[in-house]
């Protein structure tokens, strides 16, 4: 699939995600993942040197976010980091994932009290791969 087909396709579901959230539907993170998926195919497509690989690569991180998906946005954080010729866009990335962190933090203070962000990060991660009764062993 062309890049031009694919931005067309990431304008239209990032519309679509914006506009369950908008509605506060409980799917809107299922539309966020594939926003993710998207930019994530668009990333293939666009050389991370430029700006609309950069664009693309900074948008799957910031979607798998917002499906919920730390797993996914810490992964692809990580390759795009290895792959990227830019300090630049590593910082970008670890600035999302950062931000992530504060707002588990503020969403959830008496956690925060006991771990710093980039914990409450991992521990969301693993609880998002292995269910809640992991965190309890």
């Amino acid at each position: 699939m062309g890049a031009d087909t694919l931005n067309g396709l990431v304008s239209s579901a990032i519309w679509h995600a914006e506009q369950l959230d908008d509605l506060g539907l409980e799917i809107a993170p299922l539309a966020w993942a594939e926003v993710s998926k998207l930019e994530e195919e668009l990333a293939k497509e666009m050389p991370a040197e430029g700006a609309e690989g950069r664009i693309a690569r900074r948008g799957a991180v910031a979607a798998a976010l917002k499906a919920n998906d730390v797993a996914r946005a810490e992964d692809l954080a990580s390759q795009y980091s290895r792959d990227a010729g830019s300090e630049a866009l590593r910082k970008e990335l670890s600035d999302l994932l950062r931000a992530a962190a504060d707002g588990l933090s503020e969403q959830f203070p008496h956690a925060a009290k006991r771990h710093r962000p980039n914990d409450l990060l991992r521990l969301a991660r693993l609880l998002m791969e292995h269910g809640p009764f992991l965190l309890a062993t």
